[in-house]
């Protein structure tokens, strides 16, 4: 599966995050299976390809499977959102993350329509990411444009005004890994 795909239906959302689900229980299992000391656990974490690509399925490093799992859910979410505000578009170009070769996380299928940059942080001005995600939205000519995040120190879903810059909106998802 390419890293980068599109959803045309709230249905379709709903089948990415299954996979993402079973991606992850996956490794769950692995991980209640290991029975090494708790630094080989660790190294094995962060460099043995215990885990898996969530969408994809193929091996990689666990940390790598948390940050990319965290990335393509707020993604979803954030499309899922797109769905209800912007109700005419047939549908969205999902490519999240630093390696994809779109310009933005959230594309509509409608070229300059809505646009959308998102990502996954304990607190989204940790590393400016908010910031820079503001600044690269200001030169774009999107009609629509916004930044979804996904932080447990802003757990529900909503539209965050006071982050707002140059019209862009920013909107916080509650997702199943930032909520408790």
């Amino acid at each position: 599966m390419a890293q980068y795909f599109t959803v045309y239906c709230k249905q379709d959302i709903d089948e990415h995050l299954g996979a993402i689900h079973s991606s992850a229980e996956l490794s769950y299992n692995w991980i209640k299976q290991h029975s090494g000391s708790p630094m080989e656990l660790l190294r094995a974490i962060k460099f043995d390809a215990v885990g898996f690509h969530p969408l994809a399925g193929h091996a990689l490093n666990l940390i790598e499977q948390v940050n990319q799992t965290a990335t393509y859910i707020v993604a979803l979410e954030g499309a899922r959102l797109l769905f209800d505000l912007h109700p005419g578009e047939p549908g969205y170009v999902i490519a999240p993350g630093a390696y994809m070769s779109h310009p933005l996380d959230i594309m509509s299928i409608n070229e300059g329509q809505v646009g959308a940059e998102t990502f996954a942080a304990v607190d989204p001005r940790n590393n400016n990411k908010l910031k820079k995600d503001l600044v690269k939205l200001s030169t774009r000519t999107e009609g629509s444009r916004y930044v979804f995040f996904s932080s447990p120190r802003y757990p529900e879903t909503k539209r965050r005004i006071e982050l707002e810059t140059n019209g862009i909106h920013v909107w916080s998802i509650a997702t199943s890994l930032s909520v408790r």
